[in-house]
């Protein structure tokens, strides 16, 4: 979610299993044309909040979920709606891995998920959190 230019999604790419299914969220539309081009084997969609929509209205059967979305920049209720539908897509044990500015959200990610983690990385610019939570 909030794949942006590609940077964390050619890892990811790079990273997959065979029969791996890759769903990019991207509001972006320019951005999101340019990561088809660069990544043609994933399915795109536009909107975070409908991650089980996207898979076929199935909840819990994702491995993980990573996120570069700014929750910062949104309102308290599409924040909790964006984490609800995360949640429900994932799988019993299953992770999101959020890349974030502040800790804003621990509060969020830890009334949702059973575990969270987070790490501090100074060397990435601008220094950023990186949560992983798991359900």
């Amino acid at each position: 979610m909030g794949a942006g230019t590609g940077v964390i999604t050619r890892s990811i790419v790079k990273n997959m299993l065979p029969n791996t299914r890759l769903h990019v969220f991207e509001k972006d539309s320019e951005m999101r044309k340019g990561l088809q081009v660069k990544f043609p084997e994933a399915f795109y969609y536009e909107d975070a909040c409908e991650i089980i929509k996207s898979l076929g209205n199935s909840e819990g059967t994702l491995d993980a979920v990573f996120s570069g979305l700014p929750f910062t920049n949104f309102n308290k209720n599409l924040r909790t709606k964006i984490v609800d539908e995360v949640y429900r897509s994932l799988r019993p044990g299953g992770i999101l891995v959020a890349f974030q500015y502040s800790t804003q959200m621990k509060k969020t990610f830890q009334a949702s998920f059973k575990e969270v983690d987070i790490s501090f990385v100074p060397k990435n610019f601008p220094p950023a959190f990186v949560y992983i939570c798991e359900k």
